[in-house]
């Protein structure tokens, strides 16, 4: 939805005191400048500069304004409360020009593009909170399963089944091969989208040079062409946020709280249980501060805590400048789970150019203004690469340079794909697989210690600080001991501990035709099987069986009515195990 509203009245009073907020005015007129936060105002400042040299027309700011959430004279029901202070803010008099982009429906705002006498006529509401120029994002661009032991998780098999990732980046090619090359828009694995560049329902790629979004979703869900997504069966729904008239560029103009809410509105519909954002902006080394920065839009703040109050995981990528001591924003929000990288095998060296601010040492060679070189001679697996933004708040470390995943301009694959943008869908893709395994339900904070209480422990030689790599058959391992994969049935347990030995965990039972499921969980190190057996004429006969060479199985089998047991057998180790079974 837009809405035009241009007027050639200015507003000349209010618009000198934005610009000018040393002038002697008001109590009222401070209020409304103290509304306009400091990153629009010396935006705002700098227009007037060259509208003053140059007599340039009046410049649109891409803006988000904050709503009161406090007003009780309204509607109890957020959304018919919501859209009344909208419909409030959009019939008060304004001058100049108004170009509202998207009404939230469950956030206390809406986006626009406005003038500087506009923005003055907006601050004088009561309704207006505060209002924020638009956060540009730029894209955090720069043997990954059997590190992370993914692949056992994987044989397993739990590979993201029934769980939808939403993926905010520059745009998807949508029928490429690692998606399954499936032609119609949406289709069976890219279910929906939107494009908050550019304000339409499309959200598939506008050149080749658009790739960002097409190989971080195929790190997350691929599933062909020789790439395996951490999540291969999972299914996305992909917000675009880059504008076709910056296309490959990597800088993202879009509308990212209306993204998010997007998210908040159609997770039912489609499952989504994760968000993958491999951008961001800015240095915070603090998760307060970064949570309340006067120039993050309210709307902002608010759309994260609802989609962890909905129990969606979001992964936001740290960065790719080299700090030591801070991350980008929005990974460094305190219910965000922020990813930096290690290398994922010993790789020949690499060379990177990094921000000047960097603790590390620097190299020859050039890489413009306050940017450095940082290199490695001999890269090594979970070695923290020299670009990486880390910080005490830096949750965890996912493995990247190099990945193999989808390339729109080749239109097969990309070879190494690297930075904390491979890292970022990588741990959101290792957080779909985990859901399935439980069902589908987790509440974000649990996810978070299950990945940061298991993972392998890596030093950061620039700051001496330990972060857990992911190790994501140790945090489905220690998910479902807290969690258990059926919260309803029963939990059995036993002990295993000569190899080849069968145990009858519960005892046979006659059941109707239907669906059967079982789970079994061996102690770590362990290698055990699961059996489901069927008495036929006499005899019992195994009529699903699941042996992935893990401690981990997991059996669904629709079957007849009959007489049926369950078996479990210890193939290598030895130790304690949990089973759990439902039956039609």
């Amino acid at each position: 939805m837009q809405l035009w509203r241009t007027f050639f009245q200015p507003s000349a009073l209010l618009l000198t005191l934005a610009l000018l907020p040393t002038f002697a005015v008001s109590v009222q007129a401070q209020r409304a400048i103290d509304k306009i936060r400091p990153a629009l105002v010396r935006r705002m400042q700098a227009a007037a500069a060259v509208m003053r040299q140059e007599g340039a027309p009046r410049p649109l700011h891409r803006i988000i304004v904050g709503l009161k959430p406090s007003l009780t004279t309204l509607p109890s029901d957020s959304r018919p409360r919501i859209r009344a202070l909208q419909e409030a803010v959009f019939n008060a008099p304004i001058q100049g020009t108004l170009k509202v982009r998207h009404r939230y429906q469950t956030l206390h705002g809406f986006s626009a593009e406005a003038d500087g006498v506009a923005i003055g006529d907006l601050a004088k509401q009561d309704a207006v909170e505060a209002i924020y120029l638009m956060p540009v994002f730029r894209a955090s661009a720069i043997e990954s399963h059997p590190l992370t032991a993914t692949d056992e998780v994987h044989r397993a098999g739990f590979t993201g089944k029934g769980i939808t990732i939403a993926v905010i980046d520059d745009g998807i090619d949508h029928d490429h091969l690692v998606f399954g090359r499936l032609r119609d828009w949406p289709n069976a694995k890219i279910l929906d989208g939107y494009d908050f560049a550019d304000d339409d329902d499309d959200p598939r790629i506008d050149c080749n040079e658009q790739d960002h979004g097409t190989a971080v979703a195929g790190v997350a869900a691929g599933d062909g062409l020789s790439v395996t997504g951490t999540a291969p069966d999972a299914t996305l729904v992909f917000l675009k946020v880059e504008r076709s008239a910056d296309c490959g560029q990597g800088i993202y103009r879009g509308d990212v709280v209306g993204a998010l809410e997007w998210v908040l509105r159609h997770h039912l519909e489609y499952n989504i249980k994760v968000v993958s954002m491999s951008f961001g902006f800015g240095a915070f080394d603090n998760a307060d501060i970064c949570d309340t920065d006067p120039d993050i839009p309210r709307p902002y703040v608010e759309a994260i805590d609802q989609l962890d109050a909905a129990g969606i995981t979001i992964f936001a990528a740290s960065g790719n400048e080299g700090l030591c001591t801070q991350i980008e924003y929005p990974a460094c929000m305190s219910k965000v789970i922020s990813v930096g990288s290690v290398f994922d095998d010993d790789i020949d060296p690499q060379t990177y150019c990094i921000s000047s601010a960097t603790c590390e040492a620097g190299t020859a060679g050039s890489c413009g203004e306050n940017r450095q070189v940082c290199s490695h001679g001999q890269p090594e697996a979970d070695l923290v690469p020299c670009y990486v933004n880390s910080a005490g708040i830096l949750d965890i470390l996912a493995p990247a340079d190099c990945a193999r995943t989808a390339s729109v301009q080749r239109g097969t694959t990309e070879s190494c794909f690297r930075g904390t943008s491979f890292a970022t869908p990588f741990a959101a893709g290792v957080a779909a697989t985990l859901l399935e395994a439980i069902d589908g339900s987790l509440d974000p904070s649990i996810m978070k210690r299950m990945l940061t209480s298991t993972g392998v422990q890596v030093l950061d030689a620039r700051n001496t600080l330990l972060k857990p790599r992911i190790h994501t058959y140790a945090a489905l391992h220690a998910l479902l001991d807290e969690v258990t994969p059926c919260p309803d049935c029963p939990r059995h347990t036993g002990n295993l501990t000569h190899p080849g030995t069968m145990v009858l965990p519960a005892p046979p039972f006659r059941s109707p035709a239907g669906l059967h499921q079982g789970w079994v969980l061996g102690t770590m190190g362990t290698d055990v099987n699961l059996y489901l057996l069927q008495k036929w004429f006499g005899v019992w006969q195994i009529v699903a069986g699941a042996t992935s060479s893990t401690a981990i199985e997991s059996i669904r089998f629709n079957g007849q009515a009959g007489e049926y047991v369950w078996a479990v057998q210890l193939h290598r180790g030895s130790g304690a195990y949990d089973f759990w079974f439902m039956q039609p």
